[in-house]
């Protein structure tokens, strides 16, 4: 993507009410999942996912929700979860 990366995009993007973001990726890293969801995409899941993953993932975007593939969620979690 030229002038740009995918992230600085998605953040561009955030404050459009209309535009949602998923990021569809191999990179199963903390840090870009951080990074990410710092830019304000509302989805964000592994490419070797189950295709009814990604529909799922899909529509639950659209219905306004974020999803994160469950087995980054808790590297994503920073801080106490009690406090």
């Amino acid at each position: 993507m030229p002038g740009m990366t995918r992230l600085e995009l998605a953040s561009r993007l955030k404050d459009n009410p209309r535009v949602r973001v998923v990021v569809v990726t191999i990179f199963a890293r903390s840090g870009y999942l951080r990074r990410a969801l710092d830019a304000g995409v509302s989805g964000y899941v592994l490419k070797d996912s189950p295709i009814e993953d990604l529909a799922n993932t899909l529509r639950r975007v659209a219905a306004g929700n974020r999803v994160i593939a469950p087995e980054l969620a808790v590297s994503a979690w920073t801080g106490d979860p009690l406090t």
